[in-house]
């Protein structure tokens, strides 16, 4: 099982001196155990892409844990320009500790969003997001979105986002429907801790 590395179950967000994981990292990664098991090595050499990762060092996880070398995580402010580092400092860190973040990430990092990832057609192995598309309320909005997902993935690769909640399924469902896009909803159980019915959707090309 993973290991957990956290001083503090309630961490928020990476320690950017300890790089010590956030606690919904470990989550995350409980989602991926409960459908590859306790097998992540599997996804070795495959592509890897985590959307709106924040500080979470997702992509480093995954490769110092599991020897996922091909993993990325990908979020907006990653280009590190001042216009972007003025909205993200005011709310996290300082600008020399984000700077600091960066440099020590940039390997695993790729600027973009979920509605635009600037990842090419066709060439992730699985994409995984969370807590990210419970901020997208509008149908067009998680349209953009979910399109996008699904254009980045490779046949055959998988995309597994949490959390859902129970209100959304319905238009998430007719939505996926709509352009015939495979999906399943799982219930996340309550070792998770999360407020709510919620589900893990899991969407396959």
């Amino acid at each position: 099982m993973i290991k957990n590395t956290l001083t503090s179950p309630d961490d928020d967000i990476v320690n950017v001196t300890t790089g010590r994981p956030p606690a919904y990292v470990v989550h995350d990664l409980l989602h991926l155990q409960d459908i590859f098991g306790d097998h992540l090595e599997l996804l070795r050499g495959r592509r890897v892409l985590d959307i709106g990762s924040g500080t979470t060092e997702m992509a480093r996880y995954l490769h110092e844990e599991y020897g996922i070398s091909r993993a990325k995580q990908l979020d907006w402010w990653y280009d590190a320009n001042r216009h972007k580092l003025r909205r993200l400092v005011c709310v996290t860190h300082t600008k020399k500790d984000i700077l600091h973040w960066i440099k020590k990430n940039t390997r695993y990092l790729i600027s973009g969003t979920v509605n635009d990832t600037t990842v090419g057609d066709s060439t992730q192995d699985l994409v995984t997001s969370s807590h990210l598309l419970r901020h997208f309320e509008k149908r067009e909005e998680l349209e953009k979105a979910f399109l996008e997902i699904y254009r980045i993935l490779k046949p055959g690769g998988m995309a597994v986002i949490v959390p859902i909640h129970r209100g959304k399924v319905k238009l998430i469902t007719s939505l996926l429907e709509a352009y015939q896009i495979n999906h399943e909803w799982i219930p996340i159980t309550p070792e998770y801790k999360i407020e709510g019915r919620q589900f893990r959707l899991i969407i396959t090309k």
